[in-house]
Protein backbone atom coordinates (compact mmCIF):
# COMPACT_ATOMS: atom_id res chain seq x y z
CA UNK A 1 0.00 0.00 0.00
CA UNK A 2 1.29 3.08 -1.12
CA UNK A 3 1.76 6.11 1.77
CA UNK A 4 -1.00 8.05 0.02
CA UNK A 5 -3.49 4.90 0.66
CA UNK A 6 -2.18 4.45 4.01
CA UNK A 7 -3.02 8.24 5.24
CA UNK A 8 -6.30 8.19 3.52
CA UNK A 9 -7.28 4.83 5.46
CA UNK A 10 -6.22 6.43 8.60
CA UNK A 11 -8.07 9.49 8.20
CA UNK A 12 -11.16 7.15 7.53
CA UNK A 13 -10.38 5.50 10.29
CA UNK A 14 -9.96 8.14 12.79
CA UNK A 15 -12.40 10.22 11.55
CA UNK A 16 -15.60 7.91 11.33
CA UNK A 17 -15.15 6.29 14.89
CA UNK A 18 -13.41 8.57 17.24
CA UNK A 19 -16.48 9.05 20.02
CA UNK A 20 -16.35 12.58 21.34
CA UNK A 21 -18.13 13.10 24.49
CA UNK A 22 -20.17 16.09 24.30
CA UNK A 23 -23.23 17.51 26.87
CA UNK A 24 -25.89 19.47 24.78
CA UNK A 25 -28.74 20.24 23.90
CA UNK A 26 -30.16 20.61 20.24
CA UNK A 27 -32.85 20.46 18.72
CA UNK A 28 -33.52 17.21 16.26
CA UNK A 29 -35.21 18.22 13.02
CA UNK A 30 -36.56 15.08 11.45
CA UNK A 31 -38.90 14.68 14.73
CA UNK A 32 -38.81 18.16 15.64
CA UNK A 33 -38.14 17.29 19.38
CA UNK A 34 -35.49 18.69 21.60
CA UNK A 35 -32.55 15.85 21.38
CA UNK A 36 -29.53 15.60 24.45
CA UNK A 37 -26.48 14.78 23.04
CA UNK A 38 -24.03 12.63 24.80
CA UNK A 39 -21.58 11.70 22.21
CA UNK A 40 -20.14 12.46 18.89
CA UNK A 41 -19.08 9.12 16.79
CA UNK A 42 -17.91 10.78 12.92
CA UNK A 43 -20.22 12.79 11.65
CA UNK A 44 -23.09 11.78 13.71
CA UNK A 45 -24.55 12.37 17.25
CA UNK A 46 -25.82 10.13 19.37
CA UNK A 47 -28.76 11.59 21.85
CA UNK A 48 -31.41 10.54 24.15
CA UNK A 49 -34.75 12.25 22.62
CA UNK A 50 -37.10 14.66 25.29
CA UNK A 51 -40.81 15.09 24.85
CA UNK A 52 -43.66 16.17 27.22
CA UNK A 53 -45.64 12.66 26.31
CA UNK A 54 -45.30 10.08 29.04
CA UNK A 55 -46.41 7.25 26.35
CA UNK A 56 -43.72 4.76 25.60
CA UNK A 57 -40.35 4.05 26.97
CA UNK A 58 -39.27 7.16 29.08
CA UNK A 59 -38.59 8.70 32.11
CA UNK A 60 -39.77 11.33 33.58
CA UNK A 61 -37.45 14.39 34.65
CA UNK A 62 -37.54 15.96 37.84
CA UNK A 63 -37.82 19.79 36.03
CA UNK A 64 -37.98 20.40 32.26
CA UNK A 65 -34.41 21.09 31.14
CA UNK A 66 -35.71 24.25 28.77
CA UNK A 67 -35.80 27.12 31.02
CA UNK A 68 -38.47 28.85 29.73
CA UNK A 69 -40.95 25.56 30.01
CA UNK A 70 -42.39 24.72 33.13
CA UNK A 71 -44.53 21.32 31.64
CA UNK A 72 -43.43 17.72 32.70
CA UNK A 73 -40.71 16.65 30.54
CA UNK A 74 -39.87 12.85 29.70
CA UNK A 75 -36.86 11.52 28.29
CA UNK A 76 -36.49 8.41 26.05
CA UNK A 77 -34.39 5.41 27.09
CA UNK A 78 -33.26 4.23 24.47
CA UNK A 79 -30.21 6.40 22.42
CA UNK A 80 -30.57 7.13 18.61
CA UNK A 81 -27.79 8.28 16.40
CA UNK A 82 -28.46 10.20 13.05
CA UNK A 83 -26.19 12.85 11.35
CA UNK A 84 -24.91 16.06 12.57
CA UNK A 85 -26.43 18.43 9.69
CA UNK A 86 -30.01 16.89 11.16
CA UNK A 87 -29.52 18.88 14.32
CA UNK A 88 -29.98 22.81 14.93
CA UNK A 89 -28.19 25.38 16.80
CA UNK A 90 -26.65 24.40 20.57
CA UNK A 91 -30.16 25.47 23.35
CA UNK A 92 -28.40 27.84 25.38
CA UNK A 93 -29.92 28.00 29.03
CA UNK A 94 -30.34 24.29 29.12
CA UNK A 95 -29.22 22.36 31.73
CA UNK A 96 -30.51 19.07 33.70
CA UNK A 97 -31.32 19.56 37.49
CA UNK A 98 -29.05 17.66 39.96
CA UNK A 99 -31.02 14.63 40.05
CA UNK A 100 -31.88 14.19 36.66
CA UNK A 101 -28.28 14.35 35.88
CA UNK A 102 -28.20 11.40 37.57
CA UNK A 103 -30.75 9.44 36.38
CA UNK A 104 -29.79 10.72 32.73
CA UNK A 105 -25.94 9.52 33.85
CA UNK A 106 -27.58 5.88 34.14
CA UNK A 107 -29.48 5.61 30.89
CA UNK A 108 -26.23 7.14 29.39
CA UNK A 109 -24.10 4.02 30.62
CA UNK A 110 -26.91 1.69 29.89
CA UNK A 111 -26.77 2.78 26.03
CA UNK A 112 -22.93 2.61 25.81
CA UNK A 113 -22.99 -1.03 27.16
CA UNK A 114 -24.61 -1.30 23.68
CA UNK A 115 -24.29 0.13 20.52
CA UNK A 116 -26.74 2.62 19.62
CA UNK A 117 -29.08 1.96 16.04
CA UNK A 118 -28.56 4.03 13.48
CA UNK A 119 -30.90 6.73 12.18
CA UNK A 120 -29.37 7.76 9.51
CA UNK A 121 -31.67 6.97 6.04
Amino acid sequence: MCERARAFQHYICTTMTKKQPRNEFRKHKKSGHPAYIYEKVGNEFRFLGITHSKIGARIKLEKNPDPDDDKPAYIKINAEQDKENRFGERKIGWKFSPADKKKVAKIVKGNKKRSAPSESH
